[in-house]
């Protein structure tokens, strides 16, 4: 995974030693041997590293923003706390490894780094949502998946190749779907099918000549096509100007 930010390995399970920083993150006492080796990837992680720079360089959360991993049961967020499964990370590992793409060009620590980035990026969005009182129009996980999705495509290197391998993570977890029960529909998040569609017209749209492969994958017609060119310039522009507005970006960060 090509960063915008290089690695730099980690001397501590936190990262509340950097000057200054919004967010900070904890690795809770691992429950058993495999909590353990994924505690021990993670203290090492350029992922972390890169996700925690980001928010750090550019936004102003006050009141800070804590990002756990431990023996969670769920990806959650509340109260400037976002909470990640150490298990999900393996479970994230497990499923790439043993489901089939006609794309699948990537190893699975890239892979697995990229997802992580986007579910960082996803939960952060309802941090800053919920602090700036954020207007949110329709679903506010949608909005959340597609602040990720700006968030990579516009700051950094190859982030559309992140946005990608989210999107595979929704493929899988369609394929692992048995059958839809009704709280499905009523979920505030949409099925996966459709944040999968989702993650790849934003990467399509956002660059069309380097991601027409995209095209072809997702199987759009002509129109589609033309719609995620034009819904990721309004999906960009509003995230950004709303963000600038809030504000949400730390002052002297250059938005370009």
């Amino acid at each position: 995974m090509a960063l915008l930010y290089g690695l730099l390995l980690l001397a501590t399970l936190s990262f509340s030693h950097l000057v200054a920083a919004e967010m900070t993150v904890t690795l809770e006492e691992p429950a058993n041997d495999v909590e353990a080796k994924i505690a021990k990837r993670l203290a090492t992680s350029p992922t972390l590293k890169a996700v925690t720079e980001f928010i750090n360089t550019y936004f102003d959360t006050p009141k800070g923003v804590t990002l756990s991993f431990g023996s969670y049961t769920r990806i959650w967020h509340k109260n400037r706390h976002i909470e990640i499964p150490y298990l999900f990370i393996e479970d994230t590992r497990k499923h790439y490894k043993n489901t089939r793409f006609t794309h699948k060009n990537l190893d699975v620590d890239t892979y697995t780094g990229n997802v992580l980035l986007h579910v960082i990026l996803h939960e952060f969005a309802h941090a800053l949502i919920a602090h700036y009182n954020l207007p949110v129009l329709g679903k506010e996980e949608d909005a959340a998946d597609t602040f990720a999705d700006v968030m990579l495509i516009h700051f950094f290197e190859n982030g559309s190749d992140v946005v990608i391998s989210a999107a595979d993570l929704f493929f899988i977890n369609d394929k692992r779907m048995r059958r839809f029960v009704k709280e499905d529909f009523w979920s505030e998040h949409s099925l996966d099918k459709q944040r999968y569609y989702g993650r790849l017209c934003n990467a399509y749209g956002s660059n069309p000549s380097a991601y027409n492969n995209i095209k072809r994958q997702a199987d759009f017609d002509e129109d589609k096509a033309e719609r995620c060119i034009y819904q990721y310039r309004q999906t960009e522009h509003t995230w950004l100007n709303m963000l600038i507005v809030a504000p949400a970006f730390k002052a002297g960060v250059a938005i370009h």
